[in-house]
C-alpha cells in the first residue's frame, strides 16, 4: 500500500472516532492534538539526536543510490541499443546450436553403432587377408556385400571409400588368379579359378577365353624358355616335344571343359551337339541373330587360332634344331617321338603328323648328303695318301696270239707306269694290282 492510502485510512478512522466523542471532548481535542504534536516533536528531536549517524548514513545511501540509478539508466540505454545485436546473435547461435545438436545426435548414433561401423571398416582388411590366404569365396562374398551397399547408399562417403578399397583388393585378387593360370594347375583348380573370374565380372565371355589362352600360352612359353639351348640338340627337341605333348594337351582339354562343358552354341548350330530338336532350335535362333552367331564363331575360333599359333612355333623350332642332330639313330628316334606327340594330340583334334614328314625328310637327306660327302672326302684322302708299287705282270701264254696280246698289254702298262712316275702322280690301283703276282695281289686285296 502507498502512503496516500495509509493517510486516507487513518483520516477516515479518525473522523469516525470524532463522531463518537462528546461535546466536551471535542472542545478539548485541539489542545490534546497540540500536546501530542509537541510530544512527537520532542520525541523526534530526541531520536534524531540519539541516532544522528543513521541519518547521515541514510543521506549517504540516498546519494549513492541516486548515482547508481543514474549509472543503471546509462547502462539501460546501452542495453537498449545492443538489444538488436543480441537478437541477431541469439538467432545465429540458434542456427549453430541446431547444427551442433544434429552433430551431437549423429555422434550418439555413431557411438551406438560403433561395433557395426568397425566391422564395415574392417571389410577391406578382411578381404585382403582372405585373398592372401587364397580364400577367394569369402573374398568374393565380401566384395558382393560392399557392392550391394554401394547400390543402396551411393551418396554415403564411407560406402564410397569402402568400394574404392575393395576394388583395390579385388585388383590384387585378379592378379593372383591370373598368375595362378600362368602356372602348372590341374583341371579342378582351373575350373575354380575361372569360376572366380566369372563371379568377379571383370571380363566378358570372349575376353575371358582370350585371357585364359594368353595365360596358358605364357605358361608354355616359360617352360620352353627354361630349356637349356646349350645342351644336345636331340635332348632339347625331345624336351620341347614333351612339353607340347603334355601341356598343350592339358590346355586344350581345360579350355574345352571350361567353355564347352555345357555345349557351345556353335557346336549346336553346326549339328555337333546332342539332341536333334534342340540343335534345330539353336540353329534357328542363331541364324535369326547374326550378331550372336558372329560372336559365337569368334569365341570358338580363338582355340583354333591359338593352337595353330603354338603348332607353327613348334614346327619353326623343329626346323631350327633338327639340322643340328648329326646321328641318324637319334633322328629316327626323334621322328618316332614327334609322331607319338602328334598321335597323342590327335585325340583333341591336333594331328600334325603329316607336317613332320617334310621336315624329317629334308633333315634325313641333308644328313645323308653330309655323311656321303664325308665318306667321299675320306676315300679321296686315303687314295691320295696311299703309296702305289708297280710290278711286272706274270707271263702265262697259252698260244702265240695270247702271248702277243699279253706283251702288248705289258708294254702299255709299262708306258703308263713310266708316265705316272715321270709326272709324279700315283698309278691307278687296278694297274698296280694287275702287275703283281697272284700271291701279292691276294695280300694287297686283303
Amino acid at each position: 500500500m502507498t502512503d496516500q492510502q495509509l493517510d486516507g485510512g487513518a483520516a477516515l478512522g479518525y473522523s469516525s472516532q470524532l463522531l463518537s466523542f462528546s461535546l466536551d471532548r471535542l472542545k478539548k481535542e485541539p489542545k490534546l492534538l497540540a500536546e501530542e504534536e509537541l510530544r512527537l516533536q520532542r520525541a523526534l528531536q530526541t531520536t534524531a539526536t540519539t541516532h544522528y549517524d543513521a541519518f547521515i548514513k541514510t543521506a549517504s545511501c540516498l546519494q549513492t543510490i541516486d548515482t547508481e540509478l543514474n549509472s543503471v539508466c546509462g547502462h539501460l540505454d546501452h542495453l537498449l541499443q545492443d538489444i538488436p545485436k543480441l537478437v541477431s546473435t541469439c538467432e545465429s547461435f540458434s542456427v549453430q546450436s541446431s547444427s551442433v545438436l544434429e552433430q551431437h545426435t549423429q555422434n550418439k548414433l555413431l557411438a551406438r553403432e560403433q561395433a557395426t561401423l568397425l566391422e564395415l571398416l574392417e571389410v577391406p582388411q578382411l578381404m585382403d587377408t582372405c585373398v592372401r590366404n587364397g580364400v577367394y569365396d569369402e573374398a568374393l562374398d565380401l566384395q558382393a556385400f560392399v557392392g550391394r551397399m554401394g547400390l543402396l547408399h551411393p551418396d554415403v562417403p564411407l560406402v564410397n571409400l569402402l568400394m574404392t578399397q575393395v576394388a583395390e583388393v579385388g585388383q590384387t585378387m585378379l592378379q593372383q588368379l591370373m598368375s595362378r593360370l600362368k602356372s602348372s594347375i590341374q583341371l579342378p583348380e582351373c575350373l575354380r579359378i575361372m569360376g572366380y573370374l566369372r563371379r568377379m565380372a571383370v571380363f566378358s565371355e570372349a575376353d575371358l577365353r582370350l585371357q585364359f589362352l594368353q595365360c596358358r600360352d605364357e605358361w608354355i612359353s616359360s617352360l620352353i624358355d627354361e630349356l637349356d639351348d646349350t645342351q644336345d640338340a636331340y635332348e632339347h627337341v625331345k624336351h620341347l616335344t614333351d612339353i607340347h605333348r603334355l601341356y598343350l594337351f592339358d590346355a586344350i582339354m581345360q579350355y574345352r571343359a571350361i567353355f564347352f562343358g555345357g555345349g557351345s552354341s556353335v557346336a549346336g548350330a553346326t549339328g555337333t551337339g546332342p539332341g536333334g530338336q534342340s540343335q534345330s532350335a539353336a540353329t534357328a535362333s542363331l541364324l535369326q541373330n547374326p550378331t550372336v552367331l558372329a560372336t559365337s564363331i569368334r569365341e570358338s575360333s580363338m582355340l583354333h587360332s591359338w593352337v595353330q599359333h603354338r603348332l607353327s612355333l613348334y614346327l619353326n623350332m623343329l626346323r631350327r634344331y633338327l639340322p643340328l642332330i648329326t646321328e641318324g639313330g637319334n633322328l629316327a628316334s626323334m621322328l618316332e617321338h614327334c609322331m607319338y606327340c602328334g598321335s597323342s594330340l590327335s585325340r583333341v583334334g591336333l594331328d600334325f603328323q603329316g607336317l613332320l614328314q617334310p621336315l624329317f625328310e629334308t633333315c634325313s637327306l641333308g644328313l645323308l648328303a653330309q655323311h656321303l660327302a664325308g665318306a667321299v672326302e675320306v676315300f679321296n684322302t686315303r687314295l691320295e695318301s696311299h703309296k702305289w708299287v708297280s710290278m711286272p705282270a706274270p707271263v702265262m701264254p697259252k698260244s702265240r696270239h695270247h702271248l702277243a696280246r699279253t706283251t702288248s698289254s705289258n708294254d702299255g702298262n709299262s708306258a703308263a707306269s713310266n708316265g705316272a712316275s715321270n709326272t709324279g702322280e700315283p698309278s691307278p690301283r687296278g694297274e698296280g694290282i694287275a702287275g703283281m703276282p697272284p700271291e701279292q695281289q691276294q695280300q694287297q686285296q686283303q
